[in-house]
């Protein structure tokens, strides 16, 4: 009996959550499920500029792996999904693929990387990397060209995992380890005197996949179609306006501090 309560009240609350959402652009709630990387540089400009024009609506978002935001959205406790492809998809969801520019490094301005004339991963794996998780694309193309029969954790000296960019940020401004950039895309909140963005050349012919996910046959209402516009116009934005990252380096006279790894 209790279980059935239950699953009753959230039948009832969903309904209720349907209806809202299906009201004008004054009112609604929308919940977005975003993995770390896309929440960072595409969720929040596009909130930010819907906070300025939408004021009365409301926003959740969930920020997970995309494995387990799949079933979050098929089981519509998610409206919205943007981030990393799924590694199987679901036929019941309809998705947009866009492809944003090659992976890159972020470390901090005198790490022993930047002095290197060309850098390849091979440089990269001895580092610590900090990240919230690695997408399962890149996974298996470091797997093709590095694995020799190691997992991808043997090859990555994978410090941390973490969802939280601004403790990751402070880790590699301090120390020798690294994060990994989706976009070439310096991002606003960093200080290029404070911190580097490196390109890898043998990701350089491979670009980032992004989608925006939503159930196939689910009506969108108003304040998620708002939502979606401003999150593509933000993928487009950055696809235009990506800083070119040089393949050369220039030296720094500074003596860089002796590797943590």
């Amino acid at each position: 009996i209790a279980r059935v309560a239950r699953s009753t009240t959230m039948a009832l609350d969903q309904a209720r959550r349907e209806i809202e959402l299906l009201r004008n652009l004054d009112s609604g709630k929308v919940v977005i499920g975003s993995d770390p990387w896309m929440a960072d540089i595409i969720v929040a400009p596009a909130l930010a500029r819907l906070l300025s024009k939408y004021p009365k609506l409301r926003f959740r978002l969930r920020t997970q792996g995309w494995d387990e935001l799949q079933s979050e959205l098929t089981a519509r406790h998610v409206d919205v999904y943007v981030g990393s492809p799924f590694d199987v998809q679901d036929p019941g969801i309809q998705l947009r693929t866009f492809d944003m520019s090659s992976p890159v490094i972020l470390c901090r301005h005198d790490h022993p990387l930047t002095r290197l004339p060309k850098i390849e991963i091979k440089h990269v794996l001895p580092y610590p990397l900090l990240v919230p998780k690695l997408p399962r694309w890149y996974l298996s193309w470091l797997m093709e060209h590095y694995g020799g029969g190691k997992s991808s954790e043997e090859l990555h000296d994978l410090f941390l995992q973490a969802e939280d960019f601004t403790v990751i940020r402070h880790i590699v401004h301090e120390t020798d380890a690294i994060t990994a950039g989706v976009t070439r895309a310096f991002p606003r909140e960093l200080s290029p005197t404070e911190f580097a963005m490196l390109d890898i050349a043998d990701l350089a012919h491979v670009r980032a996949p992004v989608i925006v996910a939503t159930l196939a046959g689910r009506p969108i209402p108003a304040a998620m179609a708002a939502f979606i516009v401003e999150v593509v116009a933000e993928i487009e934005r950055i696809q235009q306006t990506a800083l070119p990252v040089p393949t050369s380096p220039p030296r720094r006279s500074r003596k860089a501090r002796p590797s943590s790894s």
